[in-house]
């Protein structure tokens, strides 16, 4: 399988990083370089770049001598992740129900129209890009650059936790829906306290489903 080999960096880094979340790579996989090598047609180096970003990410540990492995996603990370989250999200929705503007709000509602059409017509993986996408759009809304980049480097493993729940689950959430409605619904009539409480029961609702799986 050979690549263009322009951005030939990037493109590694997205392949095996998709092969992680759809778990061609599964927790513990060793990942052989030279297979690698062979496969795409391209040196080591642009390889081992991209797996030392893997690694920075949390998504692949380099163990001296004995190769490089696939992290697991245990229970623990996953509490961490959605407390992480519940930290961040609440604290952005408190800042953009107050200062939300009728377009910001209009990107919302298209979102949430695109995740319902999406759970209604594809498979569940396909849904899950645009609820991640209505989250990581009000993270934005905040307009703060630091804030953004902590949630982005947090998304990349909430985005291998969604995709392995995927593969065992092909519907959505319960509540889902309404939950995403009522953020929605309260950003929309700038009620901060509202905002912050249903971001808060959304994601603990997540949470708990998810553990429980």
């Amino acid at each position: 399988m050979l690549i263009d080999t322009s951005n030939v960096n990037e493109k590694i880094y997205y392949l095996i990083k998709k092969r992680i979340f759809d778990s061609t790579y599964p927790a513990g996989h060793k990942i052989n370089l030279n297979n690698l090598k062979e496969e795409i047609g391209v040196s080591q180096s642009p390889i081992k770049a991209s797996l030392f970003r893997l690694a920075g990410e949390g998504l692949v540990e380099i163990c001296s001598r004995r190769g490089i492995y696939v992290k697991n996603v245990t229970r623990e990370d996953i509490t961490e992740i959605y407390d992480t989250r519940l930290i961040i999200e609440a604290g952005a929705g408190e800042i953009v129900a107050k200062y939300i503007t009728q377009e910001q709000i209009a990107k919302l509602e298209n979102l949430y129209k695109r995740s319902l059409i999406s759970a209604a017509n594809e498979p569940y993986s396909n849904f899950i890009k645009e609820a991640a996408e209505f989250h990581i759009e009000i993270i934005r809304f905040a307009n703060n650059g630091r804030l953004l980049a902590i949630y982005e480097n947090l998304n990349v493993h909430m985005q291998m936790v969604r995709f392995r729940y995927a593969k065992r689950n092909v519907k959505k959430l319960p509540k889902t829906d309404k939950e995403h409605f009522n953020i929605l619904d309260s950003l929309r009539k700038h009620d901060v306290k509202k905002t912050k409480n249903a971001i808060k029961k959304h994601l603990l609702n997540a949470k708990k489903s998810i553990l429980q799986l």
